[in-house]
């Protein structure tokens, strides 16, 4: 599998977010994060990236592959 699709789903699962809160966060479908997280989807757009890492509190550069250690961006208060 892929680094990148391997890091994102890693972001997403350690969030504990489902698809359809992903959603309301950064305004991706559900469906295509689903298959970006799965692998369906082999491009992935950079702005993507950075919208769900940002709603799962992670590293673009790290999903990206650009970091070799997983750094979490600081939780927004809501």
């Amino acid at each position: 599998m892929n680094p990148i699709i391997e890091r994102l789903a890693e972001a997403i699962s350690k969030s504990g977010l489902s698809y359809a809160e992903l959603e309301k966060k950064t305004g991706i479908a559900k469906s295509s994060i689903q298959r970006y997280a799965t692998g369906l989807t082999k491009k992935i757009p950079i702005d993507a990236v950075q919208s769900i890492a940002k709603a799962t509190n992670s590293s673009a550069a790290y999903i990206m592959g650009w970091e070799s250690k997983e750094t979490f961006t600081k939780k927004e208060d809501a």
